[in-house]
């Protein structure tokens, strides 16, 4: 699990220092952002992981954010060689699994499509949607 949380973290950092160069968020220094493992409510397993930006860190609003993200993360997989069954449907290894807004606080969790529970629970979400 710690594992996946750090290839994860590599991946959503480098987006977002991509994306504050870009403009869609605040410029700043997103090294030391800090995931939550949300697998103790979606279950054991799934590697999917809650991260969230400051106030005044976007720049967008939540689609564009969220757009530009998902982009993000597809070129990263491409960039960094990632190759499993589910990619060629996602196109990314690496996806946003749900985002939203609470506070002015933009919360998005990011799932890393590397096993069947985790596949799985990102069908059932889209299924929900």
């Amino acid at each position: 699990m710690k594992s996946a949380e750090r290839v994860t973290a590599k991946a959503v950092i480098s987006v977002l220092n991509q994306l504050s160069v870009d403009g869609v968020i605040r410029n700043d220094d997103y090294s030391d952002i800090v995931s939550e493992d949300i697998s103790d409510v979606w279950g054991r397993g799934v590697m999917a992981f809650e991260y969230k930006l400051a106030p005044a860190a976007l720049l967008t609003d939540l689609d564009q954010f969220k757009s530009a993200f998902k982009h993000g993360l597809v070129e990263y997989s491409k960039e960094n060689y990632f190759d499993h069954a589910d990619v060629k449907k996602n196109k990314s290894i690496f996806i946003i699994s749900d985002s939203w807004l609470l506070d002015d606080v933009v919360h998005f969790d990011v799932a890393f499509l590397i096993n069947q529970t985790t596949i799985e629970y990102v069908n059932d979400l889209r299924k929900l949607k």
